[in-house]
């Protein structure tokens, strides 16, 4: 049994168990979603039957359309892909500074370490240069010392 027979038949059963003006109401209310069903029927129908007349119109349209949706849609992948490649070209340029910076700091550190690990000729520095070691070294008495002094101290604790 369809819906609509379903639906029938429960409305009948309906009427009938109503008294007289409640079941009135209710054929009313049946006989005006008919004729309501009716109209749209026929309107359906001769709207069809204008659209298969101009249905060279209709497919025109429909292509017409077809075509701006698929402009839109290529308009849209065209602009995410140069999104995408200026993103990429963005951070391809941070990784090269970023990575020429860490090759900067890398050679600054290996020369530090190769001077920290050097032998030190004491003999060529400056009072102010022993001092400093001094200093670096806690030398105690160091502010009293002459040259020589402050180069044996140094040598001493080194």
């Amino acid at each position: 049994m369809s819906v609509q027979q379903d639906i029938t038949r429960r409305l009948d059963d309906l009427e009938t168990s109503l008294p007289s003006l409640p079941s009135n109401l209710v054929r009313l209310g049946r006989a005006t979603v008919h004729r309501t069903n009716d109209i749209a029927s026929a309107v359906g129908r001769r709207l069809s039957d204008v659209a298969g007349v101009s249905g060279h119109s209709a497919q025109t349209g429909m292509s017409t359309t077809a075509g701006q949706a698929r402009s839109a849609a290529q308009r849209t992948i065209d602009a995410a892909d140069r999104g995408v490649s200026e993103t990429i070209g963005q951070a391809r340029a941070q990784g090269a500074r970023a990575a020429e910076s860490t090759r900067s700091e890398m050679d600054d550190a290996v020369a530090d370490a190769v001077a920290a690990t050097e032998p030190i000729d004491l003999a060529t520095l400056t009072k102010a240069e022993l001092y400093e070691r001094a200093q670096e070294l806690d030398v105690d008495g160091r502010s009293e010392m002459n040259k020589s002094q402050l180069r044996a101290a140094v040598a001493s604790q080194s």
